[in-house]
């Protein structure tokens, strides 16, 4: 079996910045593989193209720029908000809101939206919502795992429900 559109996929990888000898920034743990449905906008589109037509135990390697990847940062991702918007029950709790935080808000939709903490001063807090990897060139590298045509429920989903 191959990896094809409405197929659930396992792997393991290994994620590096710029390329095989850049700093290691995130790797699946042994009996923790990666589990998703192929072709469903879950995985960067380089990488899906990298996985197609593979088969279990076939390794990948797949360098994607920062152009492909989450893009460049964007200044307008960057916001500033009053001190009393991050108030619960009267209080602020300075430490959610230190430097580097990650502050979940909600966008005009209403939908969650990951802000991180660039500066906390009394006058305001200032966001960058901006992916964490906006302007890096990543570089994965893995071996594929397992492979299953997706259940009814998982299309339906959009997702993968459960491991192999």
């Amino acid at each position: 079996m191959t990896i094809q559109n409405n197929h659930v996929v396992e792997l393991e990888y290994r994620l590096h910045l710029d390329n095989a000898e850049g700093e290691l920034i995130e790797e699946t743990q042994a009996g923790e593989p990666f589990t998703f449905l192929y072709g469903h906008e879950e995985v960067l589109e380089m990488l899906v193209q990298a996985l197609s037509g593979l088969k279990v135990g076939d390794d990948f390697h797949v360098a994607i720029p920062c152009k492909r990847a989450y893009g460049d940062p964007e200044e307008s991702a960057i916001a500033t908000f009053s001190k009393e918007l991050f108030k619960v029950d009267g209080k602020i709790d300075e430490a959610l809101l230190a430097e580097g935080e990650l502050v979940p808000m909600r966008d005009d939709e209403g939908h969650e939206v990951d802000g991180f903490v660039v500066e906390n001063t009394p006058e305001g807090v200032t966001l960058d919502f901006n992916h964490p990897l906006a302007g890096e060139d990543l570089y994965f590298e893995g071996r594929v795992l397992a492979i299953r045509p997706a259940s009814d429920a998982e299309l339906q989903a959009g997702e993968a429900s459960v491991s192999l």
